[in-house]
């Protein structure tokens, strides 16, 4: 048999391959999470990996395929993918079809399908647990719009306030946001107001900002260390939302997204959920999110 699984989020979407024994292969393309681009768009990103893998390999349609996109939050949502993915070239006639917001499968990937608390940290941010009863919670996660608190676009709105505040003086310039209006060439406020009118309402631009607020925690910025030490308490309240919740007794955290695993944020998170509970180990992802995907689509033929 061959089964397909796709993790798709705001920055970028990964598709897995895979025969009975092995994979086969991994490909990388765009985002294709719907709160970030149209529906439409994510059809394309998804059938575009597919044509790309498929003019690689010489294999079979797929049996099953598992799709984990961020922004699905309803069975209406599921439905609609579900019925457009099933048009597709590369799938068989009688495939198995299932998707799902993007944590059940990062859930799957963290601690290799242990109970535990999975804490997505990447475009957006979310946490979710399942505890050995089976009672699941879920916190943060509503929309980037709303906040996806302690998320990459979290992190890069708060430095772009940052920018804006010591454009004008209103608070001291650091060396990132020197570096920030330097990067973005802006030395009127006409630039800077186009400038804003861009970003607002484009989320993976944002977002790919919090790269840059890592790099200057590195150096000791204080800026960024302070948007990195509020982001992280973000996170670490949408911990204890799942933790009061569920009643673990695997007490263990895995940790998926680049900006969740970068070190000075992970540092910071890591000191704070042991200052809540010392029993608990954190750790980043077991596996990668599509590896999930994957577990989920041999499993669903079960």
């Amino acid at each position: 048999m061959i089964y397909c699984g796709v993790d798709g989020g705001g920055t970028k979407t990964k598709i897995i391959i895979a025969d009975d024994e092995k994979v086969l292969l991994t490909l990388t393309s765009g985002p294709s999470s719907i709160d970030t681009v149209s529906f439409e768009e994510t059809i394309r990103i998804i059938n575009g990996g597919l044509t790309q893998i498929y003019n690689e390999l010489d294999i079979p349609k797929i049996d099953s395929i598992f799709l984990g996109l961020g922004g699905i939050a309803s069975k209406e949502h599921a439905e609609n993918i579900n019925k457009a993915i099933s048009r597709l070239h590369f799938l068989k006639d009688d495939v198995t079809i299932n998707s799902s917001n993007d944590i059940k499968n990062a859930y799957l990937a963290s601690c290799s399908g242990r109970n535990n608390i999975t804490i997505v940290i990447g475009t957006g941010a979310v946490a979710y647990g399942i505890d050995e009863l089976g009672n699941s919670h879920r916190t943060n996660g509503i929309h980037y719009l709303e906040g996806d608190f302690g998320g990459a676009y979290d992190v890069g709105v708060r430095a772009l306030k940052k920018m804006s505040l010591a454009f004008d003086s209103r608070i001291k310039h650091t060396l990132m946001t020197i570096h920030l209006l330097d990067k973005y060439k802006i030395q009127t406020f006409s630039e800077l107001v186009r400038f804003f009118d861009y970003y607002k309402s484009n989320r993976t631009f944002v977002a790919q900002i919090s790269k840059i607020v890592t790099q200057f925690a590195a150096k000791k910025d204080e800026y960024a260390i302070e948007i990195l030490n509020q982001a992280t308490d973000e996170i670490l309240l949408s911990i204890i939302g799942v933790d009061k919740k569920i009643k673990l007794n695997n007490r263990e955290i895995g940790v998926v997204g680049s900006l969740g695993n970068s070190k000075e944020y992970f540092e910071m998170l890591r000191e704070k959920v042991e200052s809540y509970d010392k029993n608990i180990n954190i750790h980043a992802s077991e596996l990668e999110p599509v590896e999930g995907s994957l577990i989920e689509a041999k499993q669903q033929m079960n």
